[in-house]
């Protein structure tokens, strides 16, 4: 390896598999911050934890380190969803999981993001993927150990749920959108009830609305146990112009100092001057009580949450491609008939008087155990054109087959 550089001398933000592509690739080299301060990564409950629910927090090889996390929750406008009909109590949003954005009161009041055009959007979806499909393997136990199913059948089974799920949130949904921001900021303005959003669009948007309004006009929350806390990590380019500098601008990142100015309110002794960051820091010591009393997200328990949630990669994670893809087609190429099967089925009593129009609505072009010859057409540029219009013409012959039998006198 040479140290012949870019330039450059750090990447920083971004999600850990980015980072993880350069490491392996030599770009990032070893920064040395384990050797200056080792006291931050020793004991059992270290000050830097190195992951947590199947995520990775910081390179064991020095060469990158999460510096704030990031999850990924429902935004909804308080008003909007008390004319849906729902209660809004002291500041509770009431949806508390993803499966409650499929509620009926909230046809055509959902806003979505296309995960197509961003990563983000698309490890949100992952990430109620994850949720679903292991509340599904929960409820099928007792048949896997009594040997009526095999682990296989059983993760088609969740697969299946999972994939309905969407569907349905997607049939509630109001508008579809190229831009993951663009769905908190319509909540704030009650254009929409409800949405998935990263964790600080969600909370900057709340505060920001909020204080000017006067009132709480939009709330943010993390479904319980429903999703990864990622980190955004910061890492040394080999050849970095100025290598001093840059480990001097790491060691001030993840010092006590520059944690606090990720999770302080502005204006706070020791936070931002004029804006809140609103990221949670990654310091375990940042969390104290009186931490708290200035943070923005004072109730943030990221390390609990991370701990609730088991990332399963090998059920999604060599997928992340045909997910976003997947999800591209059924819901947004497929989305006039997506709405008029979903509001059909609605109309005519819902899902549980409607038992023909949902197995047409529910199928799927695939198997959570095919999922493998799948990824591996979409890598081909002809197989990824084929599976493409395949997908599009079964979506639309299903949606129009379950419109069809759930209103079978409108046109």
């Amino acid at each position: 390896h040479c140290d012949i550089g870019i330039g450059i001398d750090l990447f920083f933000g971004g999600g850990q598999y980015d980072f993880q592509q350069q490491a392996d690739a030599g770009i990032l080299v070893p920064c040395g911050l384990q050797e200056r301060h080792p006291e931050w990564f020793a004991g059992p409950e270290p000050i830097i934890p190195g992951g947590g629910g199947g995520e990775v927090w910081y390179d064991p090889r020095d060469r990158y380190y999460g510096v704030c996390f990031s999850s990924f929750g429902i935004c909804g406008n308080v008003t909007r969803l008390q004319q849906a009909g729902y209660t809004v109590a002291a500041g509770e949003l009431p949806l508390r999981s993803w499966a409650d954005l499929s509620d009926p009161r909230l046809f055509n009041a959902v806003g979505l993001a296309d995960p197509s055009k961003s990563g983000s959007i698309n490890k949100c979806f992952e990430m109620l993927i994850q949720r679903q499909m292991q509340d599904s393997m929960s409820a099928l136990q007792s048949q896997l150990a009594a040997g009526g199913l095999s682990t296989e059948q059983a993760l088609d089974r969740s697969w299946r749920d999972a994939i309905n799920l969407i569907k349905r949130i997607g049939g509630n949904a109001s508008y579809l959108t190229f831009s993951a921001s663009k769905v908190p900021m319509d909540t704030a303005m009650g254009q929409i009830a409800a949405g998935m959003c990263i964790d600080f669009y969600g909370r900057s948007q709340a505060e920001w609305v909020n204080s000017h309004q006067g009132e709480t006009v939009m709330l943010f929350r993390t479904p319980d146990a429903a999703s990864t806390v990622s980190a955004d990590p910061v890492g040394m380019l080999r050849g970095a112009p100025h290598p001093e500098r840059a480990r001097m601008f790491i060691d001030f990142l993840l010092s006590q100092e520059g944690q606090r100015l990720w999770g302080y309110r502005a204006g706070t002794p020791g936070g931002p001057e004029k804006y809140s960051l609103h990221r949670l820091p990654v310091r375990r010591d940042v969390y104290t009580p009186q931490d708290r009393l200035c943070m923005s997200a004072p109730e943030a328990e990221p390390f609990a949450l991370a701990a609730a949630f088991q990332y399963q990669g090998s059920w999604t994670g060599p997928l992340f491609d045909v997910m976003r893809i997947l999800i591209k087609v059924m819901v947004i190429d497929c989305e006039p008939e997506l709405r008029a099967a979903w509001k059909a089925i609605l109309d005519s009593g819902g899902p549980a008087a409607q038992a023909e129009a949902m197995a047409a609505f529910e199928a799927l072009p695939f198997e959570h155990s095919q999922s493998a010859q799948v990824a591996a057409a979409l890598r081909d540029s002809e197989g990824r054109t084929n599976t493409i219009r395949e997908w599009l013409l079964f979506f639309r012959r299903q949606f129009q087959q379950a419109r069809s039998l759930a209103a079978p006198s409108q046109p």
